[in-house]
Formats: structure tokens, sequence, C-alpha cells
């Protein structure tokens, strides 16, 4: 991916924000995910996992979901999340 795409990013079309808080020990698939996402993890842990690779999103990574996407997710650690989902 070319990041200097992110160096003029500008979100329209919003479609949710939500502040939302997930328990230890829950995973999840998502399977070709409907729009882009944004999850700012700003309590606990969680690990997506896309392929082989893993992201950790937690404090101090943010992490950024491309429409189209297929991946798994675990928290590791319990904790607040915000998600905005967008076109």
């Amino acid at each position: 991916m070319d990041y200097n795409i992110l160096s003029n990013l500008i979100i329209t079309d919003i479609i949710s924000a939500h502040p939302l808080y997930s328990e230890e020990n829950v995973r999840s698939k998502q399977s070709s995910r409907s729009c882009w996402a944004i999850i700012i993890k700003y309590g606990g842990e969680t690990v997506y996992t896309v392929g082989n690779e893993k992201f950790i999103s937690n404090i101090n990574n943010i992490i950024m979901l491309p429409k189209g996407l297929t991946y798994e997710w675990e928290c590791t650690k319990a904790g607040d999340f915000f998600v905005l989902n967008f076109e």
C-alpha cells in the first residue's frame, strides 16, 4: 500500500460511529468487510489476523480496515474502543 495516500486523507460518507467495549477472549471473523473502518482501542488490546499477519490494536496502534477485507480478531485484553465506519 502506498502510505502517501494517508497524508491527504479526508473521511466523508460516515456510516456509523460507535464507542464499544469487548471482553477478554472474545473472537470473531469478518468476511469481505462491507465498508472502511478506523478502530481506536483506547483500553485493552485486540489482535487482528489477516492471512498469516497479525496486527495489534491498542492505545498505541490505530487500525484501519479496508472495505472488502476478510480477517479474524481476538480481544486479548478487555477494554473500550471506538469504531468509525465510512465509505
